[in-house]
Formats: structure tokens, sequence, C-alpha cells
């Protein structure tokens, strides 16, 4: 037998580790070859001198009867690529930071190769994907069931987790649990043999979050199932029925840039300590729009000072209210002290404002180097004015749900790239007219102010149907398993059923999920005990969901 070694240099190996390759290789009498990078690591980490006939060029793996890979799991999914096309089986031994695919954890390497001897070993098929990159001319690859964030060659991505009492958190980013639970809850279905179930379809969207392009470009007639468990709800316990549609509006202000002398006074204005959040969940709690209140306070300094803007930065994601905006601005040097002073009595303003609802707000006016060049008078003047003026937050409360949000407008994303402002702002309704007249509204602050606005990536919502025979059954469900019934609710987010709905008329729907807090920001958390509530509902609700 056959056995391809495969490594990278920068693995962690470990010299016994190594070592204990090697010996087992030898003990079962295999014969090997080995990549440039795995001899060298050899040879330089464990001493062991490789025949150079055994060694295989980085670019393609040579034929054999089983690969070895030695390292994380970004090590095997480089592995199998080498393979190209071929069938071979792969195994891993893990010596890196995940270990999901690389299963051997190092302490077990000659029990793995005597499996492998005794043909005990089960192959397990995985599904390749074959994807396209729009942005990189239409290239095509292939890909084992992997999303991987790269900076050079194939790594993989990792989030610090941490248990706080009864949540899980993550250091310093978003958790990701919007929605990889639900990503998560789907795989364990289909992987787990022993479930009672009819016939399954899982449907994995892709960019959910920023556009929901997978949605939208699901085909009519694809999916053959009657009846939608949609797994990215935020409140256990509560079975969602609708939703708000939405709207994109994307807005720019064309600019060429305007030298100055580097003589003046220049500070980098920031708004921060914001909790953010998602803009349709938490659009409610009225919480401050960061950019809302950097124009507010630019728009307030322009009219005293007469300063200038030279670069604006604010938001981020479409659907994430914004906690942080900063803008560069230019003044006259006497004007300097007054300036500074105003700031920190506007932060107090604003602290005084949403003493109920923010508790870290920070507004700071730090001093910068002078730029060169600043956005023209009146383009920054009339971009001033339509942020301050453009409509933000709550515009209707529903009439017939009590606390549920109607329409809103999330103005997300504020930015200068030394040519243009682009705005983004994000709309949703229920109510498809509402839409349109707030759509409307914005579209005329903007273009009286001379931008160019485009309304984009329109979607409609989804309609309670309160005699949906898979409602009926999830709530007897949940009640059989907890004793109580669950909350019956509509959203005001643009969850897919509502674009699924439209592809798939008559389609029987419910959304559903653990509790998670804060998503979208780095205080995302979500509640241990919610997720197994949620996981077992769900396998309830597969056993006994009704026959259409």
């Amino acid at each position: 037998m056959n056995i391809i070694l495969f490594s990278r240099r920068n693995s962690a190996h470990v010299a016994s580790q190594i070592a204990d390759i090697f010996a087992a290789l030898d003990r079962y009498g295999f014969d090997y070859s080995i990549n440039e990078e795995f001899a060298e690591a050899s040879r330089d980490t464990a001493g062991i001198v490789v025949d150079p006939g055994r060694i295989y060029p980085a670019h393609r793996a040579p034929h054999g009867d089983v690969m070895i890979c030695y390292g994380g799991d970004g090590t095997l999914l480089d592995g199998i690529h080498r393979l190209e096309d071929r069938s071979t089986p792969v195994a891993g031994i893990n010596c890196g930071r995940l270990g999901f695919l690389t299963e051997n954890n190092g302490d077990a390497i000659d029990d793995l190769f005597a499996r492998i001897a005794r043909s005990e070993l089960r192959t397990e098929p995985r599904t390749m994907l074959a994807a396209t990159c729009r942005d990189c001319g239409g290239t095509s690859l292939d890909a084992l069931n992997e999303i991987s964030i790269q900076r050079r060659g194939a790594t993989m991505t990792s989030i610090e987790t941490y248990i706080d009492g009864e949540w899980v958190k993550a250091r310093g980013t978003t958790l990701g649990a919007d929605n990889g639970i639900g990503v998560a809850a789907a795989l364990a279905v289909l992987e787990d043999e022993n479930l009672e179930h009819g016939d399954i379809e899982a449907l994995f969207t892709a960019t959910e979050e920023t556009g929901m392009d997978g949605a939208f470009g699901l085909k009519a007639g694809l999916l053959k199932g009657e009846i939608l468990l949609n797994l990215d709800s935020e409140t256990e316990g509560e079975l969602y029925v609708g939703c708000a549609g939405g709207l994109d509006a994307n807005i720019e202000f064309k600019y060429a840039e305007q030298a100055i002398e580097p003589v003046f006074a220049a500070y980098r204005l920031s708004v921060k300590g914001l909790k953010g959040g998602h803009s349709g969940i938490q659009i409610v709690c009225q919480r401050a729009n960061a950019n809302k209140l950097l124009f507010r306070l630019l728009r307030q300094e322009s009219l005293s000072y007469g300063l200038e803007l030279a670069s604006v930065d604010g938001g981020g994601l479409r659907n994430a209210i914004p906690r942080e905006a900063t803008a560069v601005v230019v003044m006259r040097e006497e004007n300097a002290p007054m300036f500074e002073a105003n700031v920190r009595s506007f932060e107090a303003v604003v602290r005084r404002e949403f003493a109920q609802v923010e508790d870290s707000i920070s507004i700071t006016a730090e001093r910068v180097e002078c730029p060169t060049a600043v956005i023209p008078r009146k383009t920054a003047s009339d971009l001033v004015r339509a942020v301050c003026g453009c409509p933000n937050g709550v515009i209707y409360m529903s009439k017939s749900m009590e606390g549920l949000v109607q329409t809103s407008s999330n103005l997300a994303r504020v930015v200068s790239d030394g040519s243009t402002i682009r705005i983004q702002c994000l709309l949703r309704s229920s109510v498809d007219t509402q839409k349109a007249e707030l759509a409307g509204a914005i579209a005329s602050v903007f273009e009286l102010a001379g931008a160019e606005v485009r309304m984009e990536g329109a979607y409609s919502g989804w309609n309670p149907d309160m005699s949906s025979p898979i409602l009926h059954t999830m709530i007897a469900s949940y009640e059989a398993l907890y004793g109580v019934k669950p909350s019956v609710t509509a959203i005001h987010a643009g969850l897919e059923c509502g674009i699924i709905g439209a592809k798939y008329p008559g389609m029987d729907m419910i959304s559903f999920g653990p509790t998670i807090c804060y998503p979208h920001s780095p205080d995302e958390k979500v509640d241990i005990a919610s997720v197994g509530k949620f996981y077992d509902f769900l396998l309830h609700t597969l056993r006994n969901a009704p026959s259409k």
C-alpha cells in the first residue's frame, strides 16, 4: 500500500509525532511519498532525512492508496486540492488550531496506521462544491464544504469564544451565532442517521446579512419540499409567521477634491461606544445612530465656524445600526479652542438625551496632521444637510400587533474615498406602499442635495397565515415538550421566507431559533440552554410534521 504524506511548512510540527509517523510506516511495511515542505520539516524538526526519490513537488500529489495530512483543517483542505479530481481517501492527523476534519489528535498515530493496514477505516464520501468568483474574472474552483477567509494561502479563520455564565460570547468580534447556530443544527440533522423524519432538503443561502443574494438567486422548481423550517430567529419560544420586506437606498455624491494649504487646525471627530445592533430587531429600542450624531455635530460646527470636511467614514453593514463614525475636519487655528469645547459640550448633551438607552457614548476631537485637500464646500454642505434631514429609525408602528415596528429606515453607511461619497440606507416595512412612501422621502432629500439615488434589492414581506398546518403542529409540539404554548409573532426584519415564499407560492413556513442577543455586534451572545431547547424542538417537529 502506498501512503501519500502531506503537510505545510507553517504547521505546528511536533518532533515526536513526526517520528511516530515514520515509525508506523516502517512497522506496517507501507511505501510512501512525501511533499517537499513536509520532507524539509521532518529533517529540520525531527532529524529524519527522506530519500529524494520519495519527494514529490508541491503543486500536485502523486497517485496513492491513502493520503495522510499532518496539520490542521487548512492543511487537510490544501492536501485535498493537490489530489485534483482523484477520489483518494484522506485522513488527518491534527497538530493545528482547528481539527474538525483532522480528527486524529496526534497521540493515536500508530492506531491510525494499524487500522489502515487492517482495512478497518470507513470511507465517508464528502461533497465537493463548485464555486465561481465573480470578482476574480469568473475564476472557477472546487471546495470541500469549506468557507475560509484568506490572507495568503489556505488558512482557517478562528473566533475566540468563552462561556460567561449562561451565555457563549466571543472576544473582540461578533460571535456568528446568527446564523451559525441554524447552519450547525441543519448539519447535525443531516449527519444523524438515527433521527425519525420524512424526506429532508437542506437549503443554505449566501450573503443573507449583506444582500440575500442566495435567496434571490434561488430558482423556482429547485426545491421539492412544501414545508420550510427557517432556523434563523433569535428568541427561543417564539414562532415567527411574518416579516418585513426591504429596500436598499444607494446614494452617491461625486466630487473633485479641493487643494488647501496645510496651515489649518485639523481634527478627527469620532463617535464611538454606541450599542448598535440589528437594524430590524433593535430599531425599536431607539438606539443612537453614529452617523446621525456625527452629522448633527458637523452641521452645528459648520454653521458656527465654517469648518471644512476632508473625509468621513461612518457605519458598516447595511443591516446594523451604526456604532461608530469618524470625520476629519479643518478650521482656522483661532477657532480650535472653542471647537474643542463645543465637542465636549455636545457629548454631554447627547449622553443626557440617550441616558436611558446608551451608557457608553464617546464623542471626541483629536488633533491630526492637516490634510492637503478637502471635499468642496458646497458638496460638503449639501451632504451634511441631507444626512441630517434623512429619515432614520422607527417611522410607523403596527396597529395590528402591539410592539411591532411596521416601517423603519437605518442610515447605515456614509463613506468618502476622495472622489465619491457613498451613503446607504436600509428601508424595511411589512406594508409595501409605506416602504415606497419612505423611499420617496429619502430620495427627495438627497436628490434636492444633488446626489444620485438608486433604490435596489427590493423584496416583499411575508404575510402571516394563522391557519398554517405546520404552525399548529409546532404549537402542539412545543406544548408537549415544555408544558407551555410558544409565542406566535412577526419580525421587523428581512427573513428570507419573504423572498422564498414569493418563488414558491403556497410554501408553509415557520421561522424559529435559540436566544441570541445583540447580533452583528461584538456584544453578540447566545444562551446555552436555549440552544438545547431549540434543537429538541426541531427534532420533535421533524417527527410530527404534517403531510402535504
